[in-house]
């Protein structure tokens, strides 16, 4: 954890924070407000941790990301034609898994999915 400090400070040293605050004034109440924001994250996925199973824990980390590049492409974000391939692979292995979960659960005879 020491060393991941020490980086993470070495890091912010070499960026010039007088041309940062210059372009964004509210920079270092934003700086405090995000790491609120991620420890709050980070305690909920913890609390998460230990509620949920751990398959469906792994599976939300891939939900996420599709999430995340759905949101991105909403404000506007461009993605390398590079990225096309494996982000339709991704989307659809969730998509295979989904409908498995489904399947599954109707060939029990239950009409819900949990």
């Amino acid at each position: 954890m020491q060393f991941i400090a020490e980086l993470a400070f070495t890091f912010a040293l070499q960026t010039d924070f007088a041309t940062v605050q210059e372009s964004n004034p509210n920079i270092w109440g934003l700086l405090v407000l995000l790491g609120l924001i991620s420890g709050a994250a980070l305690i909920a996925y913890v609390i998460a941790s230990n509620m949920l199973p751990m398959n469906l824990l792994g599976l939300l980390g891939y939900v996420e990301t599709i999430l995340m590049v759905i949101i991105s492409f909403l404000i506007g974000e461009k993605m390398d034609a590079d990225s096309y391939p494996l982000f339709i692979c991704l989307v659809l292995a969730m998509s295979l898994i989904i409908f498995d979960g489904v399947y599954k659960q109707r060939a029990k005879g239950t009409n819900h999915v949990v």
